[in-house]
């Protein structure tokens, strides 16, 4: 298993992927056809990699990708302590099916912390699924913080 961040190539798969995980997490309704979410998609993991606000790393075997996790990098205001200061949302993380359960989601997410330590990065938070709270919290993460959430709209309302 190598790991690797996604490159401008891996842009329409991780696009088919992230339509994959949506269907499977949200059913089949979407707003979009599948096409045109494609080609949206593809287009902002292509930007965000472009402008390195987002860092996308991958776990490929046989130059397929058999699972994924997208870091967000969020620029903070400066402070007394620290003018420039970031930290990283993690989001888009998906393991293909067939490869669940062996480790590999582990082994992905360990690299993405130690990357984020590399890269100074004053954390990394993210809003799992609730399936998914125990694997993140078995790598350190933890569910007492600060965060407070103001909903706005639906997660599932698509866009008007």
């Amino acid at each position: 298993m190598k790991i690797r961040p996604a490159e401008q190539t891996d842009c329409p798969e991780l696009a088919r992927l992230r339509w994959q995980v949506r269907i499977e997490e949200d059913g089949e309704s979407a707003a979009f056809e599948e096409q045109e979410f494609l080609t949206e998609c593809a287009r902002f993991f292509s930007q965000g990699i472009k402008d390195g606000s987002h860092i996308c790393w991958l776990a490929v075997e046989d130059e397929f990708i058999v699972s994924h996790i997208c870091v967000q990098i969020v620029p903070m205001i400066p402070r007394p302590l620290r003018i420039e200061d970031r930290y990283g949302y993690l989001t888009n993380s998906y393991t293909l099916p067939a490869y669940r359960n062996k480790g590999i989601g582990s082994q992905l997410l360990e690299h993405v912390i130690e990357w984020a330590n590399e890269q100074d990065l004053e954390l990394l938070i993210v809003w799992p699924s609730d399936r998914a709270v125990s694997f993140y919290e078995r790598l350190g993460f933890d569910p007492k913080n600060d965060i407070l959430q103001l909903t706005l709209r639906a997660y599932d309302e698509p866009s008007s």
